[in-house]
């Protein structure tokens, strides 16, 4: 609900500003959340000042008028309210302090409460107890069917994996298409020349290039495609055994994706489906587990969370709250810092449960943070934009690789969101001299660039993020692809996780064995005494089961609906809102159509699971 307060005074002429100070706060207060205050002296119209600010004891809060420029905005004649605005970016900065973290984007001293979750929010990380009598158990399962039981046996809001039905999950069209359309989708590269350790022969794929051309050839036409996370995982200290994977994989003439060879370590046996069905099953599961934690620490917690929180702080530390470039993104940002810290402290830090549970944890999680450095090494803010990403990994031909739905569905959504963000911030940026005389927006470019992407050991300074924005083109790009990796790739990456990783043969999380060195010897045995053991495995669901969850705020298409939260007053703003809403309504319908054709709908990307 709501609470107005009236104030009696004097007429004070037009109403540009309020100033809103919290003396003292009890602890009921901290669930007051400043949506917007409405000023009416008698006889006037009602004037309405954006706020979306939960309340803090101590805050001093400025809230201004939002209509017009935005340097109209902020930059006023009135000496006493340039005064302010000065004042509270000043104290804004003292509250929101950056803590540099090793080799990674940078975070907050201290999580503010109006940073947290709200009160209704999911704290699965901090609950992970739903199963805590199962812990202790180290037994290995005795068969696939004993997987499935345990599946079943435990009762999660999330649906049971659909891979389950009819052993599809074994197959290697299956195996496929999660390269294509899982919860990994962006790691699969045209392949135009193979590694120097992974020397795959004609020899060695017979019969498997149905075309009955040479590699070389088929690479040639753009048929053959690689995933290689030599990179990121050669030579990391684990205690448990982490496969170092490589996969090269092909689209047959009926334009399926299949998996034709997989090598586990740098230089090691190749393995391709005329081996043994226990060889090739092993390699193909072995894959999944070091495609797992690239998954869960680069391409989602690292890519997906981590690089977008310094954008938040930087929107605490350097706009005021009627600026219209905070008003744009601060709904896609609201609990990131929070969401981060929980991963952090659950998940990631030394003695955590990634560290007891995952192939790559162990060692007080020296390779987890030593995986996180060299994905942040590499890493560059523009590549993130979905049309860039694409072109990089050479996977933008719909006719050489179809059923990329990750790659079709993501292209559709970047242009909606890219069309929605130009309309809105050229109401408020008519040329680029508003852009780059904006005195704000250019001190949050600024301090992410240096502040919050620290330059790491031999990376780009700003990992792409530039300390100026110059250009209306420029704010639009970056604005665009923060909201496209809060909304849209965050949703690809992390719902289906229960989906592709909730049965751990699929996708262990943790492996026990050695890796194999030859051939001909695995057995059924050998497979189950691979995969991690009952307790792992219990880990592995519940942690899958709560990293799908969706939050509880408000979200609408893929938004957080900003007209109900008062972010946007304009009346211009709205109508591009409005006109938004309608098109996310045109993709789902067209996305629930092209649905309906496929063996496995793809949903990730479906504005309504947005999360």
């Amino acid at each position: 609900g709501y609470d107005d307060f009236s104030i009696k005074c004097d007429k004070i002429g037009s109403v540009i500003g309020v100033c809103i100070y919290v003396e003292s706060c009890s602890k009921s207060c901290l669930e007051w959340f400043l949506s917007c205050a409405v000023v009416q002296a008698p006889g006037d119209a009602p004037c309405l000042f954006p706020g979306y600010k939960s309340l803090i004891e101590g805050d001093q809060i400025l809230l201004m008028s939002s209509t017009g420029l935005a340097n109209d905005l902020l930059i006023t004649s009135h000496k006493h309210f340039r005064k302010l605005i000065k004042e509270q970016i000043s104290w804004q900065r003292q509250q929101y302090v950056w803590k540099c973290l090793p080799s990674q984007p940078s975070t907050l001293q201290e999580v503010r409460y109006d940073l947290a979750l709200d009160k209704h929010s999911s704290d699965g990380l901090s609950e992970l107890s739903k199963i805590q009598q199962l812990k202790g158990d180290h037994t290995s399962f005795c068969s696939f069917d004993e997987f499935r039981s345990a599946i079943n046996s435990i009762e999660f809001g999330a649906n049971k994996p659909d891979i389950l039905d009819g052993g599809l999950w074994i197959q290697d069209r299956e195996f496929g298409r999660q390269m294509l359309n899982g919860t990994n989708p962006s790691v699969i590269k045209l392949c135009v020349e193979l590694p120097n350790h992974f020397q795959v022969t004609d020899a060695i794929l017979q019969g498997l290039l149905t075309r009955s051309w040479t590699l070389k050839t088929e690479m040639k036409e753009g048929h053959v495609y690689i995933i290689d996370h030599t990179e990121m995982l050669q030579g990391l200290s684990t205690l448990h055994v982490c496969p170092v994977p490589t996969c090269l994989l092909y689209i047959t003439p009926k334009g399926h994706l299949l998996p034709i060879a997989i090598q586990l370590e740098p230089k090691g046996v190749i393995f391709t489906p005329n081996d043994n069905y226990f060889d090739w099953l092993m390699a193909k599961m072995l894959f999944r587990c070091g495609d797992w934690q690239i998954h869960q620490l680069i391409q989602n917690y690292l890519l997906t969370h981590s690089v977008v929180e310094p954008f938040s702080i930087g929107l605490k530390r350097n706009l005021p709250l009627n600026h219209p470039v905070y008003r744009l993104l601060v709904p896609y940002l609201s609990h990131i810092v929070s969401n981060n810290a929980k991963i952090r402290k659950y998940l990631l830090n030394p003695g955590g449960l990634f560290d007891k549970v995952t192939s790559i944890g162990g060692r007080n999680a020296e390779s987890i943070i030593g995986a996180i450095k060299r994905g942040y090494k590499g890493f560059s803010f523009h590549k993130l934009a979905h049309p860039t990403d694409i072109e990089l990994r050479g996977v933008g031909n719909e006719s050489k690789l179809p059923n990329y739905h990750y790659r079709d569905d993501g292209m559709l959504i970047w242009k909606a969101i890219s069309k929605m963000v130009e309309e809105i911030l050229s109401i408020f940026y008519t040329n680029d001299e508003d852009v780059s005389g904006d005195e704000y927006l250019q001190a949050w470019a600024k301090d992410v660039c240096e502040n919050g992407l620290p330059t790491s050991d031999g990376s780009e300074i700003g990992h792409g993020m530039p300390p100026a924005i110059n250009t209306q083109k420029e704010l639009i790009d970056i604005a665009t692809t923060i909201i496209w990796i809060s909304s849209a790739r965050h949703s690809a990456i992390n719902t289906g996780q229960y989906q592709i990783h909730g049965f751990p043969p699929n996708s262990p999380g943790l492996i026990r064995k050695s890796l194999p060195k030859g051939k001909g010897m695995a057995t059924l045995q050998d497979v189950l005494a691979t995969l991690p053991n009952k307790d792992a495995v219990y880990w592995q669901l519940v942690i899958m089961e709560t990293l799908s969850q969706k939050g509880s705020s408000q979200v609408q298409r893929g938004i957080i609906d900003p007209i109900s939260k008062n972010f946007f007053v304009e009346d211009s703003v709205k109508e591009v809102l409005k006109a938004f809403t309608t098109e996310m309504d045109r993709l789902e319908k067209e996305m629930k159509i092209r649905n309906q054709t496929l063996e496995m709908p793809y949903t990730y990307l479906m504005p309504s699971n947005m999360n």
